[in-house]
């Protein structure tokens, strides 16, 4: 039993990682964290933590609050760079993982697409629940924007 149980957690710690960026003011205050993390996300992940690391640090900055260092500076120096999808088209799920598998992209920029799709996704999915919890749509329109940032994201 003891092999199973070594093997079952072994499986369940492969492709997750997680990360917290601080954020800090001029005074040297900690004003804010970041955190991300991601399971069974098996090619890169730990850029993928690095993307929405950095992503979330920019728009703290985009939104005005004072952030005049962080805890992990390489986060926010790092290129996060990727080349657009074939013929003009949206990257997504599926799309990301033919081209990683085809050689077309880095594991890198596998793992920076997935973020940003991903991110894309709840934010999507975040907009259409405070649009409906506002009265703004009925139900029948939030599902119809559920579904649709479903396709998106998968690519179906």
């Amino acid at each position: 039993m003891k092999p199973l149980a070594i093997i079952f957690f072994a499986l369940t710690l492969f492709g997750c990682s997680s990360g917290q960026l601080d954020l800090y003011n001029s005074e040297g205050k900690k004003v804010g964290e970041c955190t991300a993390g991601y399971d069974w996300h098996f090619h890169g992940v730990k850029h993928s933590v690095d993307w929405l690391l950095n992503w979330c640090a920019q728009k703290a900055i985009e939104e005005g609050m004072d952030v005049a260092a962080v805890s992990e500076p390489s986060i926010l120096q790092k290129d996060y760079s990727y080349p657009e999808p074939a013929s003009g088209e949206r990257w997504n799920k599926k799309s990301s993982r033919k081209a990683f598998r085809e050689g077309l992209i880095t594991e890198k920029e596998y793992g920076y697409i997935l973020a940003y799709i991903e991110n894309e996704f709840y934010l999507r999915n975040f907009l259409a629940q405070q649009k409906f919890d506002q009265g703004e749509i009925n139900e029948a329109e939030y599902q119809r924007l559920l579904k649709e940032s479903t396709l998106i994201f998968h690519g179906d």
